[in-house]
């Protein structure tokens, strides 16, 4: 990640942190929807957006498990992000002087820290082993796809790839550009998941794999989050 960029989130997970506990939150799940009708916003000086339209509803959460309860908190959490944005970007612009960055959703990056907080989510990490399922049981109100993305935003270089209905539509990583053919121990997983639904974790050549479906009757979705070799030369591949 560039350090920059890098420099923005830890700015922007520090500014959550004092903002959540002066909501008096302490512990997730988040209630974004509890923290817009408090109007929290209004303890910093802030007014509420007068011509805020509600964004569409997002592809991860149509159909996935307790869709309405991640809709509502999702749109909760970017309208809190779009309150709070221009107050962000100033603490930021004061911090860093004259180095601007672009080409960034100050919304989108703030409702991710709304719903999933950094520091809690990593602690969560250590603690159920990175394990999807379960810590979207702590963070239930955030959509699964938030929650799988977030492990970019970790220090160890990952992959997370997200496929719908056997098509990949997202395939990212923090550490380098991981090409759009999967990787064997991730084509494994994958293929165990999709046909018992199940999740499943692969080791091969190195890679380690592991998958977890979210699915429904007519709609299937599997989340990838796999690992390289740390001494892999991490170059795009496929």
């Amino acid at each position: 990640m560039d350090s920059l960029l890098q420099d923005l989130h830890e700015s922007l997970d520090r500014w959550m942190e004092r903002v959540l506990e002066k909501a008096g939150v302490n512990s997730a799940p988040v209630d974004a929807e509890l923290l817009a009708r408090q109007k929290i916003w209004e303890s910093y000086g802030l007014a509420a957006p007068k011509n805020y339209r509600k964004p569409p509803p997002a592809t991860f959460d149509t159909l996935e498990p307790d869709a309405p309860l991640v809709r509502r908190q999702w749109q909760a959490a970017q309208y809190l992000g779009c309150v709070f944005q221009e107050e962000a970007r100033r603490l930021w612009q004061e911090s860093q002087g004259e180095e601007q960055i672009s080409g960034i959703s100050w919304i989108n990056l703030l409702a991710q820290r709304f719903l999933v907080p950094t520091g809690w989510f990593q602690l969560a990490c250590q603690e159920l082993d990175f394990d999807l399922m379960e810590i979207k049981k702590r963070f239930r109100t955030a959509p699964y796809e938030i929650l799988a993305l977030r492990f970019l935003d970790l220090p160890r270089v990952c992959v997370v790839t997200i496929v719908d209905n056997s098509h990949v539509g997202k395939r990212k990583s923090n550490g380098y550009r991981p090409g759009k053919n999967l990787q064997a121990a991730e084509v494994e997983a994958l293929s165990y998941t999709q046909e018992y639904s199940r999740p499943k974790e692969v080791s091969k050549k190195g890679w380690v794999a592991r998958c977890w479906p979210v699915h429904s009757l007519d709609w299937k979705r599997e989340i990838l989050l796999s690992w390289p070799p740390e001494e892999e030369n991490l170059e795009e591949t496929g």
